[in-house]
């Protein structure tokens, strides 16, 4: 064996140990970083352990170890009932999820509906609804209130329902479309054209109307006067 075939096999096998030295250096520095590792879980678990023990000492007399076990027990016996709330909260949450865009879009357009109640005055208005209620309240007792009712809205609502069922809405709907339609120099008169009007049968017919409502009003007004003064 000649002298470049030797060194061509000691190159060879001082390039194997090389190889085989990183290697047993990198297990090395892999063992030596594992140590450490176990160390410091080591003295992270005795510090956590110490703190566990400390923290326990304060429930300590009010814990026993027979209710963990009773604890554990009712668990594992209700674990069915566990798995259906779990199973219910969860299709709240889907049910929920759901609801929200609705619940999103029914906020806003009621949001949008305050705010065009506002700019139409609506809630300007409760407000002084609101202060003549409170006027009224400060300034009426039951007694007032009570005759109020009697005597002025319950009248007032016959004479409304009265005036609704009769024809003198209507009436009074056709006078004011029948005026609306003239021009203002109908209404230009003369003095002898007015007396004529006055003498015809429907214009005499009403002022009898007024009158005899006068009448009867005047003669009302009297009577109860005549009641209070006696009374």
């Amino acid at each position: 064996m000649d002298t470049t075939t030797v060194n061509t096999e000691l190159a060879g096998i001082n390039a194997k140990l090389d190889v085989i030295l990183e290697e047993v250096d990198a297990l090395k520095r892999q063992r030596l970083a594992l140590a450490e590792l176990r160390d410091d879980l080591s003295l992270i678990a005795r510090d956590m352990f110490n703190s566990a023990v400390v923290e326990l000492e304060d429930v300590a007399p009010f814990v026993n170890s027979g209710d963990f076990i009773h604890l554990v027990k009712k668990l594992l016996r209700n674990t069915a009932s566990i798995t259906e709330s779990i199973t219910r909260f969860e299709a709240a949450l889907d049910i929920v999820e759901t609801a929200s865009p609705i619940g999103k879009d029914l906020f806003r357009d009621t949001l949008h509906k305050l705010d065009d109640m506002d700019q139409k005055g609506y809630f300007e208005l409760a407000g002084s609804v609101v202060e003549t209620v409170d006027t009224v309240v400060e300034n009426m007792c039951r007694e007032d209130c009570s005759q109020f009712g009697n005597k002025v809205v319950i009248p007032m609502v016959d004479v409304m329902k009265s005036v609704a069922c009769s024809d003198v809405i209507p009436a009074l709907q056709r006078t004011v479309s029948e005026i609306e339609t003239k021009d203002p120099e109908d209404f230009e008169i003369s003095p002898l054209k007015a007396l004529q009007i006055l003498n015809s049968p429907e214009v005499r017919g009403l002022l009898g109307f007024m009158v005899m409502f006068l009448q009867t009003l005047a003669v009302e007004i009297k009577k109860n006067t005549e009641t209070k003064e006696n009374s």
